[in-house]
């Protein structure tokens, strides 16, 4: 039986019989017609400002730490932001409006990383080596897991939210059972520190990226290695985000690159340079579109059209490095937050 093959922009089945072909017939004609919407032209897509995200927490707690920004996430249901940073508190907002919901509760050390739970129960936070499920109604941590990855830079859940991949310092890779608060399997490949990982749709594969320059992509059953991927300079690889199919990865780093890559393969499809000189962070895919939005040392946020490897939009966002981009389930709201202690909310129009 012939191999199903799925748009890499909108994730459905590709028809066609050429096995070269990676978009469905709706995608492959608009790139054929560049000035069709959605084709990739230049100006079919949009950001901008909506709110900075209001903040009267020093009304109810308050410590020595600056207010610093490392992480943040989006709730399933697009509703709630969740961030946090060097103050070692979880902040709680509501997207559309930017109201201050209130501080979910503080950990021993600065926030690393965050993660909800695709039920929206539960945020997974990392500090230090240590990660913390928290329940979101209560407030509550309800469990801990202590990991031997060194500093925690990277958590992922798989999308049954069973598992948690956790990349650290070290460049250990560790998959936890959030139901039996066990450890499942520790890999090994990175040199260096792994500082990204996302997770294929499906949760089959999942792929990390790190501080050696390179990309990589495992097998979540067997803990295999399938491919490793090469081609950043200057080593870190910051950023990581994977299409609505699961078929692509791109990814950006301290080379102020932006690279195209094809999982199953193991091959660069597109080199996209920013020309700005400055390092990409953070990476986030536009549900449903072949666009993703960057942000990183540069005081912008832009945004690309992956396909044809073009820019369609920068707007001036923070004073200070972007830590964090994430994209609302209804792809037209962008969140981002900074060390410059901001978090901001932004709009897509296309």
């Amino acid at each position: 039986m012939t191999e199903k093959r799925f748009c890499i922009v909108c994730g459905k089945e590709i028809l066609s019989d050429d096995p070269a072909e990676v978009y469905c017939a709706t995608h492959s004609d608009a790139r054929k017609k560049p000035n069709q919407p959605g084709g990739g032209s230049k100006g079919k897509c949009s950001i901008r400002s909506v709110h900075v995200c209001k903040d009267n927490s020093e009304l109810m707690y308050s410590n020595d730490f600056p207010r610093q920004f490392h992480n943040l996430a989006i709730t399933p249901d697009g509703r709630h932001i969740i961030a946090g940073g060097e103050d070692r508190l979880l902040y709680k907002w509501d997207l559309k409006s930017g109201e201050f919901l209130g501080i979910l509760g503080g950990q021993p050390s600065s926030v690393t990383a965050i993660a909800i739970t695709p039920d929206g129960s539960q945020v997974i936070t990392s500090c230090s080596k240590h990660l913390l499920v928290r329940d979101i109604a209560s407030k509550q941590v309800v469990s801990t897991f202590e990991s031997d990855t060194g500093s925690v830079y990277a958590i992922d859940i798989t999308p049954d939210g069973r598992y948690l991949i956790v990349g650290g310092i070290s460049g250990k890779i560790e998959i936890w059972d959030l139901k039996s608060n066990t450890l499942r399997n520790t890999l090994e490949g990175h040199s260096y520190a792994v500082y990204s990982i996302a997770t294929t749709p499906r949760g089959r594969k999942f792929v990390t990226s790190g501080g050696d320059g390179t990309v990589r992509v495992w097998d979540f059953r067997s803990g295999k290695c399938l491919n490793i991927l090469e081609g950043h300079e200057l080593n870190k690889v910051y950023a990581l985000a994977i299409t609505n199919d699961g078929r692509c990865a791109v990814s950006g780093g301290l080379d102020d690159t932006l690279r195209v890559w094809d999982i199953k393969k193991g091959t660069c499809l597109r080199v996209i340079q920013s020309t700005t000189e400055k390092s990409i962070e953070t990476l986030a895919i536009v549900p449903g579109k072949h666009y993703v939005v960057s942000g990183g040392s540069e005081d912008k946020l832009r945004v690309w059209d992956f396909d044809a490897g073009e820019c369609l939009d920068a707007i001036e966002s923070h004073s200070h490095v972007t830590t964090k981009v994430a994209i609302a389930p209804d792809g037209h709201h962008v969140v981002s937050c900074s060390i410059d202690e901001t978090v901001r909310v932004w709009s897509l129009t296309y």
